[in-house]
């Protein structure tokens, strides 16, 4: 499987968490171990997972910052979800770049979102890196 699949994956569980309002990596294990057959696919996406069940105050605190013009309750449930993927990996998953994580965003945006998602996904994690006070890695 490709890291690009395994992103996806890690987008859905992340979206599974905000439609149920669990943020207990324990309770998408059997999605994850259902969905991903190579050791190093289900480590990236447990890291993930875990990293964001862990930080997902911290995480959200950092993208409604930079929403402008938006609130958190208006985002549509997958846009949160490719928002929350991008900046736990920006935040705390080392082998992923800044740069990756964006673009990689970006692309799901264009993927699975509507025509404005990209741009609005694209401007929120560009501000967020900009200003956040957490220091990105550069994986």
């Amino acid at each position: 499987m490709s890291r690009k699949i395994a992103r996806e994956i890690a987008m859905n569980v992340l979206y599974q968490m905000a439609i149920h309002e669990d943020y207990a990596s324990k309770s998408f294990e059997n999605y994850m171990t259902e969905n991903l057959t190579e050791a190093d696919d289900f480590r990236y996406v447990s890291s993930v997972v875990n990293a964001f069940a862990d930080h997902h105050e911290t995480i959200d605190i950092a993208i409604t910052k930079y929403l402008k013009g938006w609130t958190f309750d208006r985002l549509a449930k997958l846009d949160l979800s490719i928002l929350r993927l991008a900046a736990t990996e920006i935040f705390f998953i080392e082998e992923v770049s800044t740069a990756v994580a964006i673009n990689e965003a970006v692309n799901l945006a264009k993927r699975f979102s509507d025509d404005e998602t990209p741009g609005f996904v694209n401007g929120v994690l560009g501000e967020m890196v900009r200003h956040e006070e957490v220091t990105p890695h550069e994986g």
